[in-house]
């Protein structure tokens, strides 16, 4: 799972929206459960937004990308490890940072 390791190499933010209640957000929860620590571990200085919102009947993974686009990923009904499969499909697809703005992040963690 090294490719978790550069998702703050690839993405501005991540964004998690579920229910805390629904079971269309059940694999949501689960992968938080189960994943979000690593997550956060490998790419301390990643914004990761969790939100659980009960008018939520379908949760999705939303990634901004370096360029400002936002690329999103419905997660109804799906479970944990779907859910990171998701992620990992947007992190291989999606273009990495350039040096200068990777340099750029980094200060900003300093």
């Amino acid at each position: 799972m090294a490719w978790i390791a550069r998702l703050s190499h690839v993405f501005h933010e991540l964004r998690l929206i579920y229910s805390a209640q629904d079971a269309s957000s059940a694999g949501a929860r689960r992968f938080l459960e189960k994943h979000y620590s690593l997550i956060k571990e490998l790419n301390p200085g990643l914004p990761f937004y969790v939100r659980p919102f009960d008018a939520v009947r379908e949760p999705y993974l939303t990634a901004r990308l370096h360029d400002g686009n936002y690329v999103t990923r419905e997660l109804t009904g799906l479970e944990a490890d779907s859910v990171l499969g998701q992620l990992r499909e947007l992190t291989e697809t999606a273009q990495p940072l350039d040096s200068t703005a990777r340099r750029r992040q980094l200060a900003d963690i300093i």
